[in-house]
């Protein structure tokens, strides 16, 4: 605890305070597995084009 620090806030309550912790969200997995899918699909494309060229 750092010396200067007088309390001030130590019972102040956080908004979410009893809340349960939210799990990994299935679908912004499956979001994030597509964009970068289509990403790496993206870079293929392009060193394959540079190769044809």
């Amino acid at each position: 605890m750092d010396i200067n620090y007088d309390g001030y806030y130590d019972d102040v309550k956080p908004v979410d305070a009893g809340e349960q912790e939210e799990g990994v969200d299935p679908e912004m997995i499956k979001k994030v597995a597509i964009l970068l899918a289509g990403v790496f699909a993206v870079i293929l494309a392009s060193v394959a084009l540079m190769m044809l060229l």
